[in-house]
C-alpha cells in the first residue's frame, strides 16, 4: 500500500513540475524580451524561431477540427478539444504543431498555457502569421492574477 501511495505521489509531483508544456512561440518571445528589455522591443519571428516555417496558425480552443482543416488547407489529425493549437506550415506541409490545453491556463507560463495576445483581426477562431507579417512589437502586461503575458502588436499599427 505504501509503495502505491509513493508511486502516485511521485507521479503527481513529476507531472506537476513539468516545465516543458509551454510553447516554442512563448519561449522565443519570452527569451527575446528578457534579452532586449526596454520599452520598445520588436521581434521578427521568422528569425527568432529556431527552425524554418512559411506560415504559423494559432487557433483558439473554440476552433473545430473542420475549421482548422479548412483554414490551413491540409488534414490535421491531432486535434484535441479544449486546446489552443499552434500549427507551423513549411513547404505546404504541417511541420510542427503544439497543443496548449485549457487546463494549463492560469498556471505559470513555464508550466504551460499560451500567454500571448495577438493583434485583433476579424473573423475566425485563428490568427495567421506569415513571412510578410512576422514582425511584432512586444509589450508585457499582467492579468488579474498578476501573471505575466505578452501582448503583440504590429509596429506602427500596421
Amino acid at each position: 500500500m505504501k509503495i502505491k501511495i509513493y508511486c502516485i505521489v511521485s507521479l503527481f509531483l513529476l507531472l506537476g513540475c513539468n516545465k516543458n508544456n509551454s510553447s516554442i512561440l512563448y519561449r522565443v518571445i519570452d527569451e527575446h524580451y528578457k534579452k532586449n528589455h526596454s520599452k520598445n522591443i520588436n521581434i521578427d519571428l521568422i528569425k527568432a524561431i529556431p527552425f524554418k516555417w512559411d506560415s504559423l496558425y494559432i487557433f483558439n480552443a473554440t476552433a473545430s477540427l473542420t475549421e482548422i482543416n479548412s483554414v490551413i488547407g491540409l488534414y490535421f489529425d491531432n486535434y484535441e478539444e479544449f486546446s489552443d493549437i499552434i500549427i507551423f506550415i513549411h513547404n505546404h506541409k504541417i511541420f510542427r504543431y503544439e497543443k496548449i490545453p485549457l487546463k494549463f491556463k492560469g498556471i505559470d507560463p513555464a508550466g504551460g498555457g499560451l500567454k500571448i495576445i495577438f493583434p485583433k483581426k476579424t473573423g475566425g477562431n485563428y490568427f495567421l502569421i506569415d513571412k510578410n507579417s512576422c514582425i511584432f512589437n512586444i509589450k508585457t502586461s499582467k492579468n488579474y492574477r498578476e501573471e505575466k503575458y505578452y501582448e503583440l502588436s504590429y509596429p506602427n499599427n500596421k
